[in-house]
């Protein structure tokens, strides 16, 4: 009997037997070098009652088979490719390589086709399968597969009639290769096995709207003359195969699924000490949280593959650092592949030092912040799949909002532009919710650790809120892509890296109607240390506007189970008079910087004065009285706030500046003031008390500095 070694595999048995062939007319160089496969060749068929002659004869055969297979091959575009060997045992499969053992002894249709996930192992239980038989460790006694893969891919580069023959033809022709290679081996249990991977493709190679290559394909495994395998997704078997239910009729399917997490171990432990040669040992613990991990953060990926992914980019740190691998290599991979933190940590403090030194006259947003991110730093989140947090920041327009989120961002993540922010009202329709989770689930896979705004969050439409129960509670978005083929492709994308904010007008009504809490200054205080400071009558009154808030925003047609999605709920009341007037003066003193360090044009203000009481009591310069009280109206608590007072500044100031610049191009210096201010009386004291005329319009003016 013929030794079984040699036929693993068994098309690289040809290829050596085809080397020990002595052509009588080579060169004695070459005569020598056969002479000596010959030989080798010989030793290893001891077992193998073949004469020399034989040999010899067998040898000149598979070299005849080996060319014309060659030219055979170039002739459909090299679309017959040779199948790996497995690296290792395949583990955990024993169910489907007997189901694939079943398939394979049908006498009419001997055709399977393999159903999973992309990477969940369905081109290595092929592989598997092969190994097993020709080393006689299936039922099938005696059987040596020779086989070959049909990359599509290359296939489909051929013109259309070539392709339109290649398909037709291919199964009759490798029958006839299969009975060559028979007589050239002397073995009749020599089969030959295809192996045709994303076999969906046959159904569109001959181009979208076509069935050319289905009916083809359908008409030609109808009565297959050899052992067929052929793989493809759920997704794709579906929407191309399951559509043509005579095409589905010639597959004998198998249902690859996930393996257990406990095997995915046992082939990652196999994996390392059969690839990672010489490299210091893997702890299971660190495997362990591989698979965490990857299970969390790289759903729409299929196991063992992406535990397998991780373990050769750990290679190359246990050769480089001479040590076994740890989970803190494991944490460098996700943060420097996937821009993923595993082990998130926030700084509260410095959080929240940014937000107040940003966003003017929020207490109780800023009390409500600094509770928010302390929590996020004292919570443990190894159990949750949920994003790092989220919060709906709720509140007039111009009151904070949107510069607390960038506040946020900008500190968490310095020069990484990781926040992102979503337009809800374009999905106020039902039927554009699936855009919003394509929207979301693309820039999270881009983006894992985004921060994402969703803007003006009550405009969505029901079934986007609904979408949002789900993403928000689990953590994940799913959608549907078009992949390269035009077809589509299910997407699911993890949220855990993330924070998700929802900024909303809805409840502002609470703040319009409650003059305290619109413009109450001294509610939450701050001490010299820059900590909160609230007794317990602030603390009630700040509880009371918090439910008063959750009320109205149950009745703008938030439910309940949305709001408890939510992390926190953080009110932002509309600008009181003084919040307004620093703003004022902080916008307008930082464009004036601007200004000078952009154009090297000094423009300078008047100085801060007294204003009446009876007109205006505060301290402040003129243009900023004029900006509050003239052009803004900020007695009006919903005047509009800090995206009125941004507007207010462009027009009545900057494009001012602009115009005396163009007008007086030498001038490197101006003055700023608003002409319409009257000394109303000076005080016992000396300091002068100043009136504004009300009358006055556009009456802001820039004119070169005169000392």
């Amino acid at each position: 009997m013929i030794t079984i070694d040699n036929y693993i595999p068994v098309l690289q048995t040809i290829k050596n037997r085809a080397d020990a062939y002595s052509n009588e007319y080579a060169s004695p160089h070459e005569k020598e070098f056969a002479e000596k496969c010959f030989q080798r060749e010989r030793q290893s068929l001891s077992a193998l009652p073949l004469s020399d002659d034989e040999l010899r004869e067998s040898a000149k055969l598979c070299k005849k088979w080996l060319d014309e297979f060659d030219e055979y091959n170039k002739s459909i575009g090299s679309s017959l490719q040779n199948l790996a060997e497995q690296p290792q045992d395949v583990v955990g499969r024993e169910k489907e390589l007997d189901l694939l053992e079943q398939v394979l002894t049908r006498p009419i249709t001997p055709i399977a086709l393999l159903i999973g996930n992309a990477g969940v192992g369905k081109t290595a239980i092929v592989e598997e399968f092969v190994k097993r038989t020709n080393e006689g460790r299936l039922g099938i006694r005696g059987v040596k597969y020779l086989v070959v893969s049909l990359a599509l891919g290359a296939l489909s580069a051929l013109d259309r009639n070539k392709l339109q023959a290649a398909i037709s033809n291919v199964l009759a022709d490798l029958k006839n290769f299969e009975i060559k290679a028979q007589k050239a081996l002397m073995d009749d249990e020599v089969k030959m096995l295809l192996f045709i991977d994303e076999v969906h493709m046959l159904v569109t190679i001959f181009g979208e709207g076509t069935k050319i290559g289905g009916d083809l394909a359908k008409d030609k495994l109808a009565r297959a003359p050899i052992r067929v395998i052929a793989a493809t997704t759920s997704r794709e078997y579906d929407s191309t195969i399951a559509v043509d239910e005579p095409f589905a009729e010639r597959f004998k399917r198998i249902e690859i699924q996930e393996l257990d997490r406990t095997v995915v171990h046992d082939i990652a432990r196999n994996w390392w000490s059969k690839v990672a040669v010489g490299c210091p040992v893997i702890g299971d613990d660190v495997i362990e949280y591989i698979i965490d991990n990857n299970k969390t953060y790289r759903p729409s990926e299929a196991e063992p593959r992406k535990t397998l992914d991780t373990l050769e980019d750990m290679v190359s740190t246990a050769i480089l650092n001479h040590r076994s691998p740890t989970k803190e290599d494991v944490d460098r991979i996700f943060r420097d592949r996937f821009s993923i933190e595993l082990k998130f940590n926030i700084n509260a403090d410095k959080v929240f030092d940014n937000i107040r030194s940003q966003v003017l006259g929020q207490p109780i947003a800023l009390y409500t912040w600094n509770l928010l991110l302390h929590a996020t730093a004292f919570r443990k989140r190894q159990n949750s799949n949920r994003p790092i947090f989220t919060c709906l920041l709720t509140g007039s327009t111009g009151t904070g909002k949107s510069q607390s989120v960038k506040a946020l961002a900008e500190t968490l993540y310095p020069g990484q532009h990781v926040l992102e922010t979503i337009n809800v009202p374009e999905y106020a329709n039902d039927a554009d919710s699936h855009l919003f989770r394509e929207r979301l689930g693309e820039i999270v896979r881009h983006k894992p650790n985004a921060v994402i705004q969703l803007d003006e969050f009550e405009k969505g439409s029901k079934t986007f809120r609904q979408d949002c129960l789900y993403i928000l509670d689990e953590g994940m978005v799913n959608y549907t892509v078009l992949n390269r083929e035009g077809r589509v492709e299910n997407m699911e994308v993890s949220l855990r890296n993330t924070i998700v904010i929802a900024t909303t007008n809805a409840g502002a009504n609470v703040f319009k109607d409650d003059a305290k809490h619109s413009n109450s200054e001294n509610d939450v205080q701050f001490d010299k240390d820059g900590q909160i400071v609230i007794t317990h009558t602030q603390q009630a009154e700040t509880d009371r506007l918090l439910s008063s808030l959750r009320e109205s925003l149950i009745a703008a047609d938030f439910a309940p189970e949305l709001l408890g999605r939510f992390d926190q709920i953080i009110p932002y009341r509309a600008l009181s008079a003084k919040t307004s007037l620093d703003l004022i003066e902080l916008k307008l003193m930082k464009m004036l910087k601007e200004i000078k360090e952009d154009n090297g044009i000094d423009v300078i203000p008047n100085d801060v004065v007294q204003w009446s009481k009876s007109q205006y009591d505060c301290r402040a310069r003129d243009i900023v009285v004029y900006l509050a009280y003239v052009c803004l109206n900020i007695s009006d608590s919903n005047a509009g706030g800090a995206r009125r007072i941004e507007a207010e500044l462009q027009s009545n100031v900057f494009y001012k500046i602009v115009q005396a610049a163009c007008k007086y191009p030498d001038v490197k210096k101006f003055h700023l003031y608003v002409d319409g201010v009257n000394k109303d009386l000076t005080r016992e004291d000396g300091t002068d008390v100043y009136t504004l005329d009300n009358e006055i319009k556009n009456e802001v003016k820039v004119v070169p500095y005169e000392s």
